[in-house]
């Protein structure tokens, strides 16, 4: 999944998650979908935590992961995630 980040992470101090608010444009059942999701992690994960904090509003993001729909709700569990800055790569 793709994924562009609407805010900068979220790390209350008082709670044991980081907080991601992304935007993803995909494919399903041959149609154009755009998904907003509320992606977290626990901050015990330490593999994410240096990808999350260091992600800006506007970054692309590559995640693997699974997508959880349970009827209004879409949970994202990560295994993998990659932001991407293309802004200052010459081509």
């Amino acid at each position: 999944m793709t994924a562009i980040v609407l805010e900068p992470p979220r790390n209350d101090p008082d709670q044991d998650e980081i907080t991601l608010t992304v935007e993803t444009k995909d494919f399903m059942d041959q149609d154009h979908t755009s998904l907003k999701l509320e992606y977290y992690h626990p901050k015990s994960a330490q593999y994410l935590t240096p990808t999350s904090m260091t992600t800006k509003k506007g970054s692309a993001l590559f995640m693997n992961g699974e997508l959880l729909v349970d009827e209004d709700a879409f949970i994202v569990h990560l295994h993998v995630l990659i932001s991407v800055n293309f802004q200052n790569q010459s081509i």
